[in-house]
Protein backbone atom coordinates (compact mmCIF):
# COMPACT_ATOMS: atom_id res chain seq x y z
CA UNK A 1 0.00 0.00 0.00
CA UNK A 2 1.31 3.93 -0.60
CA UNK A 3 0.34 4.98 2.78
CA UNK A 4 -0.56 3.10 5.93
CA UNK A 5 -1.34 5.33 9.25
CA UNK A 6 -1.68 3.82 12.83
CA UNK A 7 -4.70 6.21 14.90
CA UNK A 8 -5.03 5.56 18.52
CA UNK A 9 -8.67 5.13 19.86
CA UNK A 10 -8.87 9.01 20.03
CA UNK A 11 -8.02 9.18 16.04
CA UNK A 12 -5.09 11.37 16.82
CA UNK A 13 -2.37 10.08 13.99
CA UNK A 14 0.26 7.84 15.74
CA UNK A 15 2.39 6.75 12.75
CA UNK A 16 1.87 7.83 9.12
CA UNK A 17 4.21 6.25 6.80
CA UNK A 18 3.89 9.60 4.24
CA UNK A 19 4.21 12.57 6.49
CA UNK A 20 3.00 15.48 5.03
CA UNK A 21 1.17 13.48 2.24
CA UNK A 22 -2.83 14.14 1.71
CA UNK A 23 -4.92 11.84 3.24
CA UNK A 24 -9.07 11.28 2.60
CA UNK A 25 -11.08 12.32 5.80
CA UNK A 26 -11.65 9.15 7.68
CA UNK A 27 -14.14 10.29 10.23
CA UNK A 28 -17.06 8.44 9.55
CA UNK A 29 -14.94 4.94 8.79
CA UNK A 30 -13.34 5.12 12.32
CA UNK A 31 -16.61 5.88 14.12
CA UNK A 32 -17.97 2.57 12.49
CA UNK A 33 -15.32 0.67 13.63
CA UNK A 34 -15.88 2.04 17.24
CA UNK A 35 -19.09 0.70 16.95
CA UNK A 36 -18.58 -2.33 15.57
CA UNK A 37 -15.01 -3.38 15.36
CA UNK A 38 -14.61 -5.09 11.74
CA UNK A 39 -12.29 -4.47 9.00
CA UNK A 40 -13.75 -1.81 6.22
CA UNK A 41 -13.03 -1.42 2.84
CA UNK A 42 -14.12 1.21 0.61
CA UNK A 43 -13.17 3.61 -2.49
CA UNK A 44 -12.73 7.09 -1.04
CA UNK A 45 -11.38 10.78 -2.50
CA UNK A 46 -9.09 12.65 -1.03
CA UNK A 47 -9.26 16.62 -0.66
CA UNK A 48 -8.36 17.09 -4.32
CA UNK A 49 -10.69 14.22 -5.85
CA UNK A 50 -7.71 11.91 -6.37
CA UNK A 51 -9.33 7.96 -6.11
CA UNK A 52 -7.78 5.77 -3.40
CA UNK A 53 -8.69 2.27 -2.54
CA UNK A 54 -8.89 1.83 1.28
CA UNK A 55 -9.11 -0.97 4.21
CA UNK A 56 -10.31 0.26 8.03
CA UNK A 57 -8.74 -2.33 10.46
CA UNK A 58 -9.36 -2.46 14.43
CA UNK A 59 -6.47 -2.73 16.65
CA UNK A 60 -8.31 -4.75 19.56
CA UNK A 61 -6.41 -5.97 22.68
CA UNK A 62 -8.59 -8.16 24.78
CA UNK A 63 -9.90 -5.24 26.91
CA UNK A 64 -11.26 -3.83 23.72
CA UNK A 65 -10.00 -1.64 20.65
CA UNK A 66 -7.11 0.66 21.03
CA UNK A 67 -6.70 1.78 17.53
CA UNK A 68 -6.77 1.52 13.99
CA UNK A 69 -4.34 0.84 10.93
CA UNK A 70 -5.51 2.49 7.76
CA UNK A 71 -3.88 1.41 4.49
CA UNK A 72 -4.50 3.66 1.34
CA UNK A 73 -3.34 2.82 -2.22
CA UNK A 74 -4.05 5.48 -4.88
CA UNK A 75 -6.09 4.00 -7.80
CA UNK A 76 -3.77 5.70 -10.30
CA UNK A 77 -0.99 2.79 -9.14
CA UNK A 78 -3.46 0.20 -8.98
CA UNK A 79 -4.60 0.70 -12.43
CA UNK A 80 -0.83 1.41 -13.96
CA UNK A 81 0.10 -2.40 -12.56
CA UNK A 82 -3.31 -4.08 -13.90
CA UNK A 83 -2.28 -2.25 -17.08
CA UNK A 84 0.65 -3.45 -16.91
CA UNK A 85 0.17 -6.95 -16.08
CA UNK A 86 -2.75 -7.45 -18.57
CA UNK A 87 -1.39 -5.08 -21.62
CA UNK A 88 -4.97 -3.48 -21.92
CA UNK A 89 -5.11 -0.06 -21.91
CA UNK A 90 -7.08 0.88 -18.35
CA UNK A 91 -8.27 3.92 -17.07
CA UNK A 92 -10.70 5.78 -14.41
CA UNK A 93 -13.04 8.31 -15.87
CA UNK A 94 -15.19 10.60 -13.16
CA UNK A 95 -18.31 10.86 -12.57
CA UNK A 96 -18.50 14.14 -14.66
CA UNK A 97 -16.70 12.02 -18.02
CA UNK A 98 -13.16 13.57 -17.34
CA UNK A 99 -10.48 10.69 -17.99
CA UNK A 100 -8.58 11.25 -14.57
CA UNK A 101 -5.75 8.08 -14.47
CA UNK A 102 -4.96 7.30 -18.21
CA UNK A 103 -2.85 4.33 -19.32
CA UNK A 104 -3.29 4.76 -22.71
CA UNK A 105 -7.31 5.60 -23.60
CA UNK A 106 -7.19 9.49 -24.06
CA UNK A 107 -10.02 10.24 -26.40
CA UNK A 108 -11.98 7.05 -25.49
CA UNK A 109 -14.01 9.06 -22.78
CA UNK A 110 -15.95 10.43 -25.26
CA UNK A 111 -17.49 7.30 -26.54
CA UNK A 112 -19.86 7.45 -23.28
CA UNK A 113 -22.60 9.65 -22.63
CA UNK A 114 -21.93 10.94 -18.76
CA UNK A 115 -25.86 10.15 -17.68
CA UNK A 116 -25.60 6.49 -18.60
CA UNK A 117 -23.69 4.70 -15.05
CA UNK A 118 -24.49 0.73 -16.26
CA UNK A 119 -22.08 -1.22 -18.00
CA UNK A 120 -21.41 -0.44 -21.74
CA UNK A 121 -18.52 -1.93 -24.62
CA UNK A 122 -18.04 0.12 -27.63
CA UNK A 123 -15.87 -0.18 -30.71
CA UNK A 124 -13.20 2.68 -30.49
CA UNK A 125 -10.21 3.58 -33.38
CA UNK A 126 -7.32 5.26 -32.58
CA UNK A 127 -4.16 5.56 -34.23
CA UNK A 128 -4.41 2.87 -37.17
CA UNK A 129 -5.59 0.38 -34.29
CA UNK A 130 -8.86 -0.96 -33.20
CA UNK A 131 -9.96 -1.50 -30.16
CA UNK A 132 -13.52 -2.97 -27.77
CA UNK A 133 -13.56 -0.47 -24.78
CA UNK A 134 -15.59 -1.82 -21.68
CA UNK A 135 -17.11 0.77 -19.20
CA UNK A 136 -17.91 -0.37 -15.58
CA UNK A 137 -19.42 1.78 -12.59
CA UNK A 138 -17.14 1.98 -9.95
CA UNK A 139 -19.04 2.45 -6.54
CA UNK A 140 -18.17 2.81 -3.16
CA UNK A 141 -19.47 0.88 -0.27
CA UNK A 142 -22.28 2.94 0.41
CA UNK A 143 -23.36 2.17 -3.92
CA UNK A 144 -22.79 5.91 -4.54
CA UNK A 145 -20.97 6.17 -7.90
CA UNK A 146 -17.22 7.13 -7.83
CA UNK A 147 -16.75 6.78 -11.58
CA UNK A 148 -15.96 4.18 -14.21
CA UNK A 149 -13.49 2.01 -15.32
CA UNK A 150 -12.43 2.15 -18.62
CA UNK A 151 -10.43 -1.11 -20.52
CA UNK A 152 -9.67 -1.58 -23.62
CA UNK A 153 -8.66 -4.46 -25.20
CA UNK A 154 -6.87 -4.13 -28.74
CA UNK A 155 -9.23 -5.87 -31.58
CA UNK A 156 -7.42 -5.20 -34.56
CA UNK A 157 -6.20 -8.58 -35.41
CA UNK A 158 -9.10 -10.35 -34.52
CA UNK A 159 -11.04 -8.14 -36.83
CA UNK A 160 -8.67 -8.42 -39.69
CA UNK A 161 -8.82 -12.27 -39.38
CA UNK A 162 -12.63 -12.19 -39.36
CA UNK A 163 -12.62 -9.97 -42.76
CA UNK A 164 -10.48 -12.44 -44.37
CA UNK A 165 -12.38 -15.16 -43.36
CA UNK A 166 -15.34 -13.42 -44.54
CA UNK A 167 -13.98 -12.61 -48.18
CA UNK A 168 -12.83 -16.44 -48.36
CA UNK A 169 -16.69 -17.27 -47.40
CA UNK A 170 -17.76 -14.76 -50.47
CA UNK A 171 -14.93 -16.25 -52.87
CA UNK A 172 -15.91 -19.70 -51.93
CA UNK A 173 -19.82 -18.95 -52.64
CA UNK A 174 -19.20 -17.32 -56.06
Amino acid sequence: FEQLLILGKDKAVMYHSEPGANHPNLDGYLDTVIADPAVITDLITDQSGTPFAMAVIPVESRRGLKGFAVYLQSLDAIVTELAERSGHAIGIVTTDNTLQIDTGLAGAERLFDSSDDGAISRAWTNAERRYQVSRQPLRNATGTLMGHLLVASDATEQLAQARQFELGAYAALA
